[in-house]
């Protein structure tokens, strides 16, 4: 059985393509008849594991035997078929898209030009029958040992069943994170409430001490950003009016 990529998505996101270029594909040994492909790529997914990527999915039709399956690509593995392509066939003539360095990668309207790009380099392929017998090739879209169905089914049950499993430990942490977020705002408040009846306790025990409470006025001061901001603006306007009054003085 042919191994298919780890990362295969989410079977119910499917985008029709308009690719429906087909070729006679010889075997490598000229001894088979020559099945007829078509080869459209029907869709891709976001995925979201270690890193963030974008999985394209290809369906095969051998329309000789009727037999179909589905092979799923990331951009990098187009690249590594056509630099292979290109190793073995120096003067070939693929028209891969290229890498896009700027730009939001994952934008929709990027990915359908994408999917449309990588449509054009496969039926480029198709068209030449000598790629087509490169193993690089056939390997690309598992022409030798096509996956049966029931591996795909197998291997896509398997795929959702960890998604799943995934999904719920990230809700679990999120709902310990929210009682984390709860817990803090409650004991944020009962320290700024308990702080506040410091502070009226204070003031009660100093209001007959002018010194105390020009003091305690100050330390308020530049415990508060906000309120020492509004003083230092107050202390430059009365520096400002002295040296106004100076001036007129010296007139």
């Amino acid at each position: 059985m042919a191994e298919l990529p780890e990362e295969i998505p989410d079977l119910s996101r499917i985008k029709p393509s308009n690719g429906t270029e087909s070729v006679d594909l010889g075997s490598i040994d000229n001894e088979s008849s020559q099945p007829q492909l078509l080869i459209p790529i029907v869709g891709y997914e976001v995925m979201e594991e270690r890193a963030r990527f974008t999985v394209f999915k290809l369906r095969i039709e051998n329309m000789s035997t009727g037999d179909m399956w589905f092979v799923y690509r990331r951009y990098t593995d187009f690249f590594r078929l056509y630099s292979k392509l290109r190793g073995l066939y120096p003067g070939v003539k693929l028209p891969l898209p290229r890498k896009r360095w700027f730009g939001d990668n994952f934008d929709p309207t990027f990915l359908d030009e994408r999917v449309v790009g990588l449509q054009n380099f496969i039926d480029s392929l198709l068209s030449q029958e000598e790629l087509l017998k490169a193993q690089c090739t056939r390997d690309f879209f598992c022409l030798d040992d096509p996956p049966s169905y029931n591996d795909s089914v197998e291997e896509t049950r398997a795929m959702l069943d960890a998604m799943e499993d995934t999904i719920f430990q990230l809700k679990h942490q999120l709902k310990e994170k929210e009682s984390d977020i709860d817990r803090l705002k409650e004991e944020i408040t009962v320290e700024s409430r308990h702080k506040e009846h410091l502070f009226s306790l204070i003031q009660e025990a100093i209001q007959d001490c002018p010194q105390c409470s020009k003091e305690f006025a100050r330390i308020t001061i530049m415990d508060n950003p906000e309120l020492r901001k509004r003083e230092s603006s107050s202390e430059r306007r009365t520096i400002d009016s002295d040296n106004m009054e100076l001036a007129n003085l010296d007139q």
